[in-house]
């Protein structure tokens, strides 16, 4: 139980490893407010050496605070990790907050991370294999309209496109492979027009476009995503392109007929802000002592990880928060996401 991050400040050339137990979903809110302040709150974390990196399973979320370079870059969030209009926004108010510095998204999180500062990449990702399927997923519609959470679209040879709501990840249907275009009957099909009636008010975590004249695969991921080498590996011969966030890919390569559902810049703004200005809670900590407790007084015997019982915030007074996200707001185009 955790929502586990590593921070990395760097300074005079050098890199110092930390290790949050419970940061992750949180880790936008607690980096907001400024350089200074999201210096002083990776210092209160706990210290670790190069054992104390996580891999790409186990951590949620994680950020690199370069101040020689003025280079801040991060994952994670309960909401800005897996809704990408609602990220843009974020970013748009964070680099307003941040002013001269340089703000990246880890579109590829904690393997960016150690690329940031030369650290080996396969020390902290593990393999995909273990998400390649048996056999081809079907390109078929989720049986309640409200779990579709990827979009695949195809354009067959005579140039038709089709379209599919679907649920899962990206991944398990990339690495089906070419096969998988054999199970894109028109029958599953929905219009362009139509897959915002699948998607409901929720955005998409990521979708792919395959052409099959061009024997091109192009796909986008909200956060985590197949290393594009190994997707490669399961279509060979074809082009296969990753394009991070930029859902636009799939918008252009449809004609611009593809209708992803949009809220309003109003609305986005609105719950990053309430999302700023929710209060700090310690709600792991306290369960995880419940639990300890409850099972305690079973008589069970209970080993806790001391790390799992150390939530270290570093709080701002509600009138200072709502001062930066105030000014933060002026930053955000009109014509967002």
């Amino acid at each position: 139980m955790g929502q586990r991050a590593n921070l990395i400040l760097v300074a005079d050339r050098q890199y110092e490893l930390y290790y949050s137990h419970w940061c992750a979903n949180t880790l936008p809110r607690d980096l907001f407010w400024g350089p200074d302040h999201a210096t002083k709150f990776v210092q209160i974390q706990r210290s670790v050496d190069e054992s104390g990196w996580l891999d790409n399973i186990w951590a949620e979320g994680g950020a690199v605070v370069d101040r020689d370079n003025k280079v801040l870059m991060l994952f994670g969030g309960e909401d800005v990790l897996y809704d990408v209009p609602l990220r843009r926004v974020y970013l748009q108010m964070l680099q307003r907050v941040w002013g001269q510095w340089t703000v990246r998204w880890a579109h590829q999180g904690i393997a960016d991370l150690a690329d940031y500062v030369a650290y080996p990449r396969y020390l902290v990702c593990s393999e995909w294999h273990d998400d390649v399927p048996d056999e081809a997923s079907p390109l078929a519609p989720p049986e309640r309209k409200d779990g579709t959470n990827v979009v695949g679209t195809v354009r067959l040879a005579d140039g038709t496109v089709r379209v599919f709501p679907l649920a899962g990840s990206v991944a398990s249907y990339l690495f089906a492979g070419p096969d998988i275009v054999a199970h894109c009957p028109e029958a599953e099909a929905v219009d362009c027009e139509r897959i915002n009636e699948w998607c409901g008010d929720s955005f998409p975590l990521g979708g792919f476009h395959i052409d099959m004249a061009a024997k091109s695969l192009d796909y986008w991921t909200a956060f985590y995503a197949p290393e594009p080498v190994g997707a490669a590996m399961m279509w060979p011969g074809w082009q296969v392109t990753w394009h991070r966030d930029r859902y636009e890919s799939q918008v252009l390569a449809t004609d611009g007929r593809l209708a992803f559902p949009f809220s309003s810049t109003e609305t986005l703004q609105q719950r990053v802000s309430e999302m700023l200005l929710r209060e700090s809670r310690l709600g792991g900590v306290a369960a995880i002592r419940q639990f300890t407790n409850d099972e305690l007084a079973k008589g069970s015997k209970v080993t806790v990880n001391p790390w799992a019982l150390r939530n270290d915030d570093l709080p701002l007074d509600r009138t200072a928060r709502e001062r930066i996200v105030a000014f933060a707001l002026g930053a955000v185009d009109s014509d967002s996401p």
